[in-house]
C-alpha cells in the first residue's frame, strides 16, 4: 500500500511539474520574414531556370490575412498568425507537373504540399505539417491518392469528388471536394479567374478530427485565397485529452514571385 502511494505521489510530482514547467515556459510565435522562411524550409534557387510548363512560377509568393492556432493541454497556448505570411514555390526539374507549395505561418508552423499539375488538374500528392508548442514539435505525413484533386477544370459548379490521405503512422483521413463555381478576384488590382472548391476532411480513428475549407485556385494549381478551419482531439498519454484548432484566411498580394534567394 505505501509503495502504491509512494507511486501515485511520484507520478502527481511528475504531472504538477511538468504543468509548472509548461505555465511557466509558455511559449510565443515566431513571425519571420521571406529570407528566413526559405531557410526553414529548406529553399533554394535552382542552378538552372525550370520551366513551369503549366505549373505555377516557381518563387516566393506572400499572402495577407490573418489566423491563429490553439492546444488546450496544460492549461492551453495560441499561436496568433501575422498579417503576412510566406508561400515557396519550388518546381521538379525531373517531372513536368511536379511541383511543391511551402507555407510559412510562422517559424512555429510550416506546412508542405506536393503537387501535380496537368490538363486534367491539379492533384495533391501528399503533405507534411509540422507545428511547434512548448518547446515541443509534433510532425505528420500524409500520401494521398492519385484522385486527390484540388482543382478539376472539367467539372462544372455542383460538381463533387472524394479521396483518402494515410498518416505514416496509420490514420487516414478522408477528404470530399465540392466546385462552387468560378469567380474573379483582384491580385494587386489585376482581375484574375479563379475555380472555388470547398474541401471538407474526416478523420475518426486515434484521433478524431474535422476540417472545412474554401480554396480559390488558378488554373496552375495556386492558390489565389484560402480559408480554413480545422480541429482534432486525440490521447495524449498520462496528460489526457488534447484538443487542438486552426482556423486562417489569407490571400494572394502579387501574381509575380520574387526569387528565393531575393531580388
Amino acid at each position: 500500500m505505501k509503495r502504491l502511494l509512494f507511486a501515485t505521489s511520484i507520478v502527481i510530482v511528475v504531472l504538477v511539474g511538468a504543468g509548472l514547467y509548461l505555465r511557466t515556459t509558455r511559449d510565443t510565435e515566431t513571425v519571420v520574414n521571406a529570407e528566413s522562411a526559405a531557410k526553414i524550409v529548406g529553399a533554394v534557387e535552382p542552378a538552372a531556370e525550370i520551366d513551369p510548363g503549366l505549373r505555377p512560377a516557381a518563387g516566393v509568393y506572400t499572402y495577407v490575412g490573418g489566423g491563429s492556432e490553439h492546444i488546450t493541454l496544460l492549461g492551453g497556448s495560441t499561436h496568433t498568425f501575422p498579417k503576412h505570411i510566406t508561400g515557396i514555390i519550388q518546381l521538379d526539374a525531373k517531372d513536368s507537373c511536379a511541383w511543391k507549395l511551402d507555407l510559412v505561418l510562422v517559424a512555429e508552423h510550416t506546412e508542405r504540399r506536393r503537387f501535380c499539375t496537368t490538363r486534367a488538374g491539379t492533384v495533391d500528392a501528399g503533405f507534411h505539417r509540422r507545428t511547434s508548442f512548448l518547446g515541443h514539435d509534433q510532425t505528420s505525413t500524409y500520401a494521398c491518392d492519385d484522385t486527390a484533386f484540388r482543382a478539376k477544370p472539367a467539372v462544372r459548379p455542383g460538381g463533387r469528388w472524394s479521396w483518402t490521405c494515410t498518416e505514416a503512422r496509420g490514420g487516414k483521413v478522408r477528404y470530399t471536394a465540392t466546385y462552387v463555381g468560378p469567380e474573379s478576384i483582384d491580385v494587386a488590382g489585376i482581375p484574375v479567374r479563379t475555380m472555388r472548391v470547398r474541401i471538407t476532411a474526416r478523420q475518426r480513428d486515434k484521433s478524431t478530427g474535422d476540417e472545412r475549407g474554401d480554396w480559390w485556385f488558378l488554373a496552375s494549381g495556386l492558390p489565389v485565397r484560402m480559408q480554413s478551419d480545422r480541429a482534432i482531439t486525440r490521447k495524449s498519454g498520462p496528460l489526457g485529452t488534447m484538443r487542438s484548432t486552426e482556423q486562417f484566411r489569407y490571400e494572394l498580394t502579387a501574381l509575380r514571385p520574387t526569387r528565393i534567394a531575393g531580388d
